[in-house]
């Protein structure tokens, strides 16, 4: 098998500057028939990580090591066949592949088979059995498990409604920085579901899960400085700031609130019909009504205005 070097030395091509003598090494053991090195190789395929990439090789690497049983590989594979990367799309194969992957016990296989069962991608939509799949890779302490157990206790779902055992699992998903698990437990100290009301507590917790990125905090805060609350004053420009960064991650609400700000010219813009357009949109492609409702009028605008 020929396979192309990136330079370790060039991150254009190689942003893991992954030693080319790694990368040879590793398609002798692949060879070989070494499934962690063929599950590696496969990975470094699909992303162009040391060698060029080619997603079909990658594939028939994950192939050879599923083949043996590697928990990795069938994950990787199967959420191939979720994709379509590589193999023909084929949500069922692909979530085949992931059970035998999850049935090994590890963590990250069980949480990935609780999101098909919750979404029902390639299996039918199932809460009970996404709960007990969150269950098992939460008690392993796998991060992500734990904030979602949390939030699946907390609103009923899968398990009987239990803000107690959810805000007990939310906590432990924090500890590890869970992204997902700040936000919901600063939406239950706003609102004082399951534990006394501390906006304080809730502005810290939104404030980190916005600076890891989560595009929800960012939402619920760009909303508190457009309006203003207990523990902050009525800022437009940060809550501008805030709906544009929840908004270039795809939240409809946040997507609308910044075509608002275009047409109307708040937050520190000056009116852009083109750009309150574009926004709305991006909203009411993904079903915002308000966002359909504001498309017409944009129309006529940019017909009379030029702008």
């Amino acid at each position: 098998m020929t396979l192309c070097f990136a330079s370790c030395g060039d991150k254009s091509k190689n942003e893991s500057n992954i030693p080319t003598e790694y990368c040879e090494e590793l398609v002798k053991l692949a060879e070989e028939g070494n499934a962690e090195a063929q599950t590696r190789l496969g990975t470094f395929l699909l992303n162009g990580n040391g060698v060029t990439e080619n997603v079909e090789e990658g594939v028939k690497w994950y192939q050879k090591a599923a083949e043996q049983g590697h928990a990795k590989a069938l994950l990787s594979l199967g959420n191939c066949y979720l994709m379509g990367a590589g193999v023909p799309q084929d949500p069922q194969k692909g979530a085949e592949l992931i059970r035998k992957a999850a049935e090994q016990g590890g963590a990250e296989e069980q949480a990935t088979m609780s999101t098909l069962y919750e979404h029902g991608i390639g299996v039918p939509q199932d809460a009970k059995e996404a709960f007990n799949w969150c269950e098992k890779s939460a008690k392993q302490g796998f991060a992500k498990a734990q904030g979602v157990l949390g939030a699946m206790y907390v609103y009923g779902t899968g398990v009987a409604q239990n803000y107690e055992e959810g805000i007990k699992w939310l906590e432990k998903a924090i500890k590890q920085g869970d992204t997902s698990a700040k936000f919901q437990l600063g939406c239950l100290y706003s609102a004082g579901l399951g534990v006394p009301k501390d906006m304080e507590k809730s502005l810290i917790l939104l404030n980190e899960a916005a600076k890891d990125g989560d595009r929800e905090a960012q939402y619920l805060l760009g909303c508190g400085f457009k309006f203003g609350n207990e523990v902050v004053n009525m800022d437009m420009g940060k809550a501008l700031s805030l709906f544009k960064m929840a908004a270039e991650q795809g939240q409809k609400d946040a997507q609308y609130e910044v075509g608002t700000a275009y047409e109307h010219g708040w937050g520190g813009v000056s009116i852009d019909y083109k750009e309150a357009a574009k926004w709305y949109n991006a909203a009411a492609e993904q079903g915002h009504k308000e966002a359909q409702m504001a498309i017409p009028r944009m129309r006529q605008y940019l017909n009379y205005f030029g702008n």
